[in-house]
């Protein structure tokens, strides 16, 4: 099973670059892992979906980034029902040779909250509690071969070389041991645009930072 997947492309900023780095390959499934629009652009998504449907006929799922607002959430899914848009919630893909893909999608968390975020959300660390609560017990639960968590904020360390020491922690965390607890293949993950490491292993976990400011194209993973 073939999985193609990218996040960060930030229409229209990277829009451009994007569409000529776009060349046709089989895909089962081609996952969003956030970003795919800049702040402020919601109508933007109308030409990254248009080229990517110009080149993959597979369903297309998707979670959200931290630049896709919340206030216009609710639009991209009433104005783009064709992509499947996983909001801290799962599904289970079937694939052409019979096997159950479960996928989490979700913003995911942060190890220390930005600074915007504790103004706004004084209850952020306890959505964050809630949220990984929230992937464990659907991991825990769902009956499948494979599982996939799709988030626009990264899992792991490893994937964040490059970045500034000061900005890890509020680029993402540390999943692992939630990675080994449910058995999870693999992780996707973006928001990190100056890292130097594509993916990783992490017990029997594979990590992809699929940010389109760092692979310059979208990321082909064999499941």
């Amino acid at each position: 099973m073939i999985v193609v997947a990218v996040s960060d492309v930030h229409a229209p900023r990277y829009l451009e670059s994007f569409v000529s780095k776009l060349t046709p390959c089989h895909a089962d499934i081609v996952l969003l892992a956030g970003d795919m629009i800049d702040k402020n652009s919601p109508a933007a998504f109308w030409e990254v979906f248009k080229h990517l449907r110009e080149v993959f006929d597979a369903p297309i799922i998707s979670c959200f980034g931290n630049s896709e607002w919340f206030s216009y959430r609710e639009f991209l899914k009433r104005r783009f029902p064709e992509v499947v848009w996983l909001d801290d919630e799962g599904m289970v893909y079937n694939s052409s040779d019979g096997e159950r893909v479960a996928i989490f999608g979700s913003l995911g968390v942060l190890h220390t909250p930005t600074k915007w975020q504790l103004r706004n959300y004084p209850s952020i660390m306890q959505i964050y509690q809630n949220r990984i609560r929230k992937i464990t017990r659907y991991f825990e639960t769902v009956e499948s071969e494979r599982k996939v968590l799709l988030t626009h904020y990264a899992t792991c360390r490893e994937t964040l070389v490059g970045e500034g020491e000061e900005y890890l922690d509020e680029l993402g965390r540390d999943l692992s041991e939630l990675f080994w607890s449910c058995s999870i293949d693999i992780s996707i993950h973006g928001h990190a645009h100056l890292s130097n490491v594509r993916s990783t292993k992490i017990g029997k976990t594979r990590v992809y930072n699929v940010a389109f400011p760092v692979t310059s194209g979208c990321t082909r993973i064999e499941l």
